[in-house]
């Protein structure tokens, strides 16, 4: 058995970052799905020794759900609207086309990018929101966030969610997969869309942030 254990190693290893993904879907925590991936791919390694795939290995977990009880999400706020609203709150620092500098939020930024707002220029919010993996399309009432700009990267990078953000947001009412998305010169990547009216009250033009 412990010879069978060891020669596994890389199949659990690997199995473990699909579990630890299916895991975050089913549950709504990535904190959760990362604690319970290496749990749940020992016990698969005991009745199977292939590597899995997202489909079973999330049928596997919702069979099992009932003893999730602990990790699945309760009265306090879900991992998706955390990670949105810490994305809405990062201050950037935006050089605009005539009044200067100024720190915005995300959110005051998207506000602006939309017309909603004139605190800056449309494009100079456009344009910052793009440099770091966000952008604004108002024909649509959306706006994306890249899977994988390094920018984006680098802000979420002292949080549990710098890895796998798109799967966080995905979930959130109302996003779809955003296909891919150009965010400037040389930079496009598929993204998640996300419908407007989360910032903005799009038949008001009031900012919610």
């Amino acid at each position: 058995m412990f010879s069978r254990t060891i020669s596994l190693i890389p199949v659990i290893r690997k199995n473990a970052e699909v579990f630890a993904t299916a895991a975050a879907s089913v549950l709504g925590s990535q904190r959760n799905g990362d604690q319970l991936g290496p749990m749940l791919a020992g016990a698969w390694s005991l009745v199977d020794d292939t590597v899995i795939n997202y489909d079973q290995a999330r049928e596997f977990i919702e069979e099992q759900r009932s003893q999730f009880g602990a990790y699945l999400p309760g009265e306090s706020q879900r991992d998706e609207i955390a990670l949105l609203d810490y994305l809405l709150a990062v201050q950037l620092r935006v050089e605009t086309s005539n009044s200067g500098s100024k720190t915005l939020s995300v959110a005051e930024l998207i506000s602006a990018a939309s017309g909603v707002s004139d605190i800056v220029l449309e494009g100079d919010a456009q344009s910052l929101l793009k440099r770091n993996g966000i952008k604004v399309d108002i024909s649509k009432d959306c706006f994306f966030i890249s899977n994988t700009h390094p920018n984006l990267k680098k802000i979420l990078s002292d949080t549990d969610w710098m890895s796998k953000w798109n799967i966080l947001l995905s979930r959130i009412d109302g996003a779809e997969a955003g296909g891919t998305q150009h965010f400037g010169p040389g930079s496009k990547s598929r993204a998640v869309k996300l419908p407007l009216h989360l910032v903005i009250d799009t038949s008001e033009n009031q900012n919610f942030y």
